[in-house]
């Protein structure tokens, strides 16, 4: 047997177990990532919607997330964790868009008049789950999980332009996943994707109620198991 900090990896025999965990049970660990949070499905539509002003449309540029997350296996295949989260993003302008006043469904790709204005703001998200993933082993060293999460959010939307700067606390749930490969005792790199959301959001009056703040998120981590 070959110890790797994380439990034992046994040398393969035709008699071999099928699945070894390379955590012992209970065992924790910590995982600390950065990446890149590009924002998804940022329109929003108040009637009249054919009037351009009454809808808008944040052409966000790429922005970064940072985290870290402390978690425990619970048995082979199951683990769970605590994670803490911070992704900010810029928009250089606003697009207003024009739809047909029947067509309730219109988005921004699909209107017939678009006008660019404003002069920029930021989006800030700090993010809080509590995050559930199965793990799958696929060789001695390379795993692969899925799952979720559910938590809080505190989201911050800024445009000096609109005269918006909101704050709103609201519930949050993630879902994606990822792999992982052991390089070293107690050492594993985390490749990993997140499509996260809030739950009724609400920025007040100034910013329409279907206003949505959805992200991906590409990182890559590394996790320290004790």
């Amino acid at each position: 047997m070959a110890s790797l900090g994380f439990g034992t990896l046994p040398v393969w025999s035709a008699d071999a177990a099928p699945y070894t965990p390379w955590f012992q049970v209970y065992d924790p660990y910590v995982t600390v990532y950065g990446g890149a949070s590009l924002l998804d499905d940022d329109d929003a539509m108040r009637a009249p919607y054919d009037e351009p002003g009454n809808n808008f449309h944040s052409n966000t540029n790429t922005g970064f997330v940072l985290g870290a997350a402390y978690g425990v296996r619970l048995n082979n295949y199951l683990r769970t964790e605590a994670e803490l989260s911070y992704a900010r993003s810029t928009h250089d302008f606003v697009d207003t868009f024009q739809c047909p006043a029947a067509d309730k469904k219109c988005k921004w790709q699909q209107s017939v008049v678009q006008q660019k204005v404003g002069s920029g703001g930021t989006t800030n998200s700090i993010n809080a789950f509590a995050n559930a993933w199965v793990d799958i082993q696929l060789i001695s060293q390379l795993s692969v999980y899925g799952g979720g999460g559910l938590g809080f959010a505190v989201l911050a939307y800024e445009d000096s332009s609109f005269n918006v700067d909101q704050i709103d606390v609201t519930y949050a749930w993630q879902i994606g996943g990822g792999a992982r490969w052991q390089f070293a005792d107690s050492m594993l790199l985390d490749v990993a994707y997140r499509w996260r959301g809030p739950i009724d959001l609400d920025y007040g009056p100034v910013v329409p109620s279907d206003f949505e703040l959805f992200a991906h998120q590409y990182t890559l981590g590394l996790t320290y198991g004790f």
